[in-house]
């Protein structure tokens, strides 16, 4: 099963020496290289801020449930796409991270609108006002979305804010 996890600084370890290619788009996406590691290579005192189990979509749906039945007690675990499943802080989602950023800036929920497209958005739409969907997100983001806008790729976020927010 492929993985990678990452430090608090965004690097990308994994101990696969076939580095699948959503570790390497990971690595990317952070600005971080890729150090392949095994978990004998690490202190005691290492600490990970995610781990993530990547492949294809149909190897994933085979190992998206055996991966929760295995740390979902302990961590939050989430789908988060076709090719990734996270495994994370029990506390660590969109949702409690916004809720701290609206708190902070002394705004209200209901004044919040957030945009997602997959499960690990679902957190986000649950705590906010307004819950919006994008056109090429999942249909579980859509589900649970108040209202559901164009694709990332066809300015869905800005037709979102014309017809929500500026009313055209």
């Amino acid at each position: 099963m492929p993985y990678y996890f990452l430090d608090d600084q965004s690097n990308v370890y994994t101990a696969d020496k076939n580095i699948n290619r959503f570790t390497i788009v990971q690595a990317w996406e952070n600005k971080a290289g890729i150090f392949v590691r095994t978990p004998q290579d690490f202190p005691d005192d290492f600490e990970i801020t995610k781990v993530a189990v990547v492949g294809e979509k149909d190897q994933l749906d085979q190992y998206e449930q055996p991966v929760k039945d295995q740390f979902g007690n302990d961590y939050y675990v989430v789908r988060a796409g076709d090719n990734f499943i996270e495994i994370m802080n029990p506390t660590a989602n969109k949702g409690t991270g916004l809720e701290t950023l609206v708190k902070i800036l002394g705004f209200k929920k209901d004044e919040i609108m957030a945009f997602g497209d997959e499960q690990n958005d679902l957190p986000m739409f649950d705590y906010v006002g307004h819950a919006i969907a994008m056109g090429n997100g999942s249909d579980v983001a859509k589900e649970r979305a108040d209202y559901v806008t164009d694709s990332n790729d066809n300015d869905g976020i800005a037709k979102a804010l014309d017809k929500l927010v500026f009313n055209d």
